[in-house]
Formats: C-alpha cells, structure tokens, sequence
C-alpha cells in the first residue's frame, strides 16, 4: 500500500467518524425520546453507550434482549422466531426498507446474520430477506428471527440501496431420484487463497446429506467459512457455520419443511469437524453439539423451487451451492479460474 492509499483511507475513516457524531448530535431529541419511553414504560434505563449511529441502518439502541423488553408481547415461538403473518400487519403501516418492521416508537430489524458477514454493520446479504419480504403464499406458514438486541430509533421511513450480483439456481432433478448420502464439496484445491476468498467468499467446504425414512426425504447441509472467519458471542470466540434443514414428502411431491440457522462451533470443534463430514457425529465418542440460532423456517406445502431459491439466497455468494444445483459453477466464474489457471501454470 502506497503513501497515497494510507492517507486517503485515513481520511475515510475520519469522514466517517464524522458523520457518525453529526448524526448522534441531530437525534440528540429522539435519542432523549426513546429513553424516555423505556424508563417510563419499562423501568428501563439506557445510557450513552447504548446509542450508536450505523451508516448502513441509522440510529440503533441496542441492549441485550432490548426488543423483548420493550415488547413484552412480541410473540416468539420456541425456536426463537416470529411469525411472518405477524409482522405483516405491522408493515402494512409505514413504507419501511426491506427487513425492517415498525412498531411505533421504534423499528426492528430482522437478525443481523442475514447481512453480509453476518454483522450489523452491513447490508443485508442478496437477496433472502427481499424473498422472504415478498413471499405471499397462505399455504406456508413462514417465521424469521428479530434482532432483539438492537432496534432502529430513527422511525422515519429509511432507504439504503446496495446492488450487487449473485446467481439463482434452478434444479431439474427428480428429488425421489436423489440417492441417501453425503456430498461434500471444496473449491478448486489448486486455486490460490486469495482468490478462494475473493469468487467463493471464504467459504471452505459445503457438506450435504440426504436421508429417507419412510415417504420423508430429508436435507442437511452446512457451510463452513475458512478459519480466519469468527465471531464473538458472549465472550467467547467461534465459527459461524450457516445450516439448513428440510424435508420432502415422495408422495406428495413437495417439500413440507424448511428451516435455516447458525451454528456456532469453537475453535476445538471447528478443528474437529472442518474436514470431516456429516457421519462424523455418529463415528465419534464425542459428538459435536454446537450452540446455535435458528433465523427462519417454512411449515405447509410449497415446491422445489421455492426450496432451491431460498436455498440459493441463504448461501449468498457461495458457487459452490450453484454447483450442486447445476452440476457446474456459474460461466463468470469457469471463465475466471481458467484465466488464473493459466496464469499460475505458464509460471
């Protein structure tokens, strides 16, 4: 990096740090507000450091189960979800962003691992939550986690776009025809770290396993992140792995349910597993349980396609889900790793 990188990524971040506390001293008000509302209402008290001014959001307050407290009467199943019919009613209201749901004195936000590195800090992850925001079907019943951490103060109605690129995936395959087992899937292993991270976002493997019982087929698939990708979570350090789970009935020929979450592996368990596969739980004398948090689930009856979409758009940024689907990666990408191919091989 040149003299001329380092100054002009020195004054981004000042800009930014800028920007953060113009923002923080306009909604000094609302701010004072929302306060107010929790300590009357709730006996709940928020200091200073409870605020934060997000570029991509807005202004949050957050503490631990803060929307929980502040809606005694939000109705979360056991699985830690709410109901999408719910929330419905609530965006009928205000002409609010994608993901975002208004309640008043405030607005949530669905859980901050649907966005990119599954951080508050950045947009949504193409493009589930626009999917899930769209879905109209009353033959499924559709629940998705809240973030109840943190909600937006700002309750204007907000807007901040972010295109991107990504590739759905249709899937042909007879799902009666798909044999019990498990596929396990990597990058190219000749493929250089750099550009790993770059075309596969860090992903190191995909695991899937199909089993039948009776007239029920049911999906596993975990996707694991190269092991520089962590996360804190309550003082402890871990590997975020995105899970999904469903079921498909032969004899009706639709999937019956489906549901999505993260797990969360520690160092020692990530080790263990990283190169294992799904049968590695029944092999071991020490089974993996890793804690986790379910981000959405479909009961009810609904098609191939509509599994394989959302499917698609969980594992955002991912090729290596496209190519289970397609039997190959998408054409940008052939094109591009057998450019870097001949590159490294003519050295």
């Amino acid at each position: 990096m040149d003299v001329d990188d380092s100054k002009m990524i020195k004054e981004y971040y000042e800009q930014l740090k800028e920007e953060k506390k113009s923002k923080l001293d306009k909604n000094q008000q609302k701010i004072s507000d929302f306060s107010n509302f929790c300590e009357k209402n709730y006996e709940l008290e928020l200091f200073e450091n409870n605020f934060d001014y997000i570029q991509r959001v807005g202004v949050v307050a957050s503490k631990k189960n803060l929307l929980k407290d502040i809606y005694p009467s939000l109705p979360v199943d056991k699985d830690g979800l709410v109901s999408w019919n719910f929330l419905k009613e609530k965006l009928k209201r205000t002409n609010q962003m994608t993901g975002y749901v208004d309640f008043g004195n405030f607005i949530a936000m669905v859980h901050h691992y649907f966005r990119r590195s599954l951080h508050i800090e950045n947009n949504w992850a193409p493009a589930f939550v626009e999917l899930f925001w769209q879905l109209n079907d009353e033959n499924i019943d559709a629940f998705i986690a809240l973030d109840y951490d943190n909600v937006r103060i700002n309750t204007e109605p907000f807007f901040y776009v972010e295109l991107d690129t990504w590739f759905g995936a249709p899937f042909n395959k007879d799902i009666k025809k798909i044999p019990d087992g498990i596929v396990k899937l990597r990058p190219p292993i000749d493929l250089p770290v750099n550009y790993v991270n770059i075309f596969f976002n860090k992903v190191y493997s995909l695991d899937i396993k199909w089993t039948t019982k009776g007239n029920i087929k049911t999906f596993q698939s975990l996707e694991f992140k190269s092991q520089d990708v962590q996360i804190e979570l309550d003082g402890h350090t871990y590997h975020p792995v995105r899970y999904m789970h469903a079921e498909y009935d032969t004899n009706k020929g639709k999937f019956r349910h489906f549901d999505g979450a993260v797990q969360h592996f520690t160092p020692e368990e990530y080790t263990q597993r990283i190169n294992n596969d799904f049968n590695f739980d029944s092999k071991s004398s020490f089974p993996i349980k890793a804690k986790y948090i379910k981000l959405f689930k479909f009961n009810g009856e609904f098609s191939v396609a509509h599994w394989v979409e959302f499917c698609s758009h969980y594992y955002t940024g991912n090729p290596l889900m496209y190519e289970y689907f397609n039997g190959a990666y998408p054409d940008y990408l052939i094109e591009k790793i057998s450019i870097i191919r001949d590159k490294y091989h003519q050295n």
